[in-house]
């Protein structure tokens, strides 16, 4: 199909009547073996960080960056971090240079999910940190569909993220 990533939600942080959480190793061996049947298509195995997942954790991600090393990449989401009340610059740090795609939004505490420039997170010293730190991957604009009422909203959206992020 041609794409060059795959991204994965991974487990949920809670566990249920029918499984428990994995432990550390388990997990490694099973994204070892995810991370190299992605490889042997021409993909990349991501791991976004999701709010009601592991992957939530800043601390589980810099466990599995330091464990599975270029074999992995990661997916940064806006709304997500801020969902899981985590710290954007302490999860993009436990991902470091395996960053590869970032999912762009806006957050607030009544909605949670909004149009890029339209909630209260500092895009601006987002994207210093990103610059900083060399960030060269790919950007989409995830939204949902009652985020915007027109569609020249999200085009607008997308075009402000283009010159500010890709500039």
């Amino acid at each position: 199909m041609g794409a060059r990533y795959f991204v994965f939600h991974g487990e949920k942080s809670a566990p249920t009547f029918s499984r428990s959480i994995m432990d550390n190793d388990a997990v490694l061996e099973v994204y070892d073996k995810l991370t190299c049947a992605a490889s042997e298509e021409g993909i990349l195995f991501t791991q976004e960080n999701v709010s009601s997942f592991r992957s939530a954790s800043p601390f589980f991600l810099k466990h599995l960056r330091n464990n599975l090393g270029d074999k992995i990449g990661f997916t940064f989401d806006v709304k997500q971090v801020l969902r899981a009340k985590e710290d954007i610059y302490e999860t993009l740090d436990a991902m470091g240079n395996r960053l590869v795609h970032i999912h762009i939004n806006d957050y607030s505490s009544i909605t949670e999910c909004k149009l890029p420039f339209c909630g209260e997170v500092n895009l601006n010293l987002l994207s210093n940190y990103l610059k900083k730190n060399e960030y060269n991957g790919d950007y989409v604009v995830e939204v949902y569909r009652t985020d915007f009422q027109e569609y020249d909203e999200l085009v607008n959206a997308c075009h402000q993220v283009k010159n500010l992020f890709c500039s």
